[in-house]
């Protein structure tokens, strides 16, 4: 196995977005935007804490964690949501999916009746405007005959949420300092440490998938969930929306600063569950990457109460490269030749 390099393989670019990366997030640079920094402009976006993830519901907030550093994924959406695509075309659904709309907002309004009889004012003045197209998914038929397209007013949509997960969250609150998170009831402004609290409540892992998130993120990488490819997350260069994914992490912790030293590396990982992960890794064009979070010998092996812990972690980066005997087979004849910048394997 091989330590992460400095020059990585250039990532495959998706070739039917083409739009500039926004401004960082939240700092605005004025050697690269041209705007001179201000603390006026700084900007602050503030979420609820569920029980699961942190929700974001304003829109120009969702517009600007999306946009401006792919932050979170969409209540409704694959991925970007709605208020942060800069399209004026409506949606186009189905007409099983429109039925299903109508149904759940005959519900809602039943359940929404106040004391004196009267339904509530809606949350949305303006109702947006869906294209319905006629049901057909047989392909032997002539699809485009039975489109029948017509326009519809969404008066029973829900608002769309960002559900930013607990690493972001954290990130943003306190790696940046942008957010400000709201408990349950969204009564009570929740400081670092008691966020940090709730996390590791939820989630006993939390401490290296921390680790490891802000680790990546301060490097530069646009760090995504990574549970749909068998990992803890993808790195995207700018973000999903110009390259695929280039690397599957799975992160682990080691405990001691000499672990690595005492050949204690591959203990902690199964090696079916390597394969399978590096075989779907291959299949999807991306490369497992592993990242030991090394836990200090003075730290105590009992939850931190502070964030500040994390400054006193190490990081140590694995590529596997899997052996393949035809390559490795010594041919005297032809002996092989070593690629120019590529680390040997052990």
């Amino acid at each position: 196995m091989t330590t992460m390099q400095n020059t990585l393989k250039e990532p495959r670019k998706k070739g039917h977005f083409h739009k500039k990366p926004g401004d960082p997030l939240p700092v605005l640079v004025e050697t690269e935007t041209g705007i001179p920094a201000h603390l006026a402009i700084w900007k602050s976006f503030s979420g609820r804490f569920n029980g699961d993830c942190v929700e974001v519901s304003d829109a120009e907030d969702i517009s600007s964690l999306y946009n401006m550093g792919f932050f979170g994924k969409g209540s409704f959406s694959r991925g970007c949501p709605r208020s942060a695509r800069k399209t004026n075309h409506p949606e186009i659904i189905r007409e099983r999916q429109w039925k299903r709309r109508c149904d759940w907002s005959n519900r809602k309004s039943d359940i929404s009746k106040v004391e004196d009889g009267q339904e509530e004012k809606a949350l949305h003045e303006d109702n947006p405007e869906v294209i319905v197209i006629g049901d057909t998914d047989n392909e032997e038929e002539n699809f485009m005959s039975h489109l029948q397209p017509r326009i519809e007013n969404d008066s029973g949509s829900s608002p769309e949420v960002l559900n930013l997960l607990l690493e972001e969250a954290l990130f943003l609150c306190y790696g940046l300092g942008c957010l400000y998170i709201f408990d349950i009831s969204g009564q009570k402004i929740l400081n670092c440490d008691e966020f940090w609290a709730l996390c590791l409540e939820i989630d006993t892992r939390f401490i290296e998938r921390y680790v490891t998130y802000h680790h990546f993120r301060s490097k530069g990488w646009v760090v995504k969930s990574g549970l749909k490819f068998g990992g803890d997350f993808l790195l995207y260069k700018d973000g999903p929306g110009f390259y695929h994914a280039s690397y599957v992490v799975m992160s682990k912790v080691l405990y001691g600063e000499n672990s690595i030293e005492a050949g204690s590396i591959n203990k902690k990982l199964d090696w079916i569950t390597l394969m399978g992960l590096n075989r779907l890794a291959e299949t999807s064009g991306k490369e497992v990457l592993l990242c030991y979070a090394i836990r200090p010998n003075g730290l105590l092996p009992g939850q931190p109460s502070s964030p500040n812990v994390i400054k006193k972690f190490k990081v140590h980066e694995v590529i596997p490269r899997r052996w393949q005997p035809s390559v490795a087979r010594i041919d005297n004849s032809n002996p092989p030749t070593k690629p120019e910048n590529e680390e040997s394997c052990i």
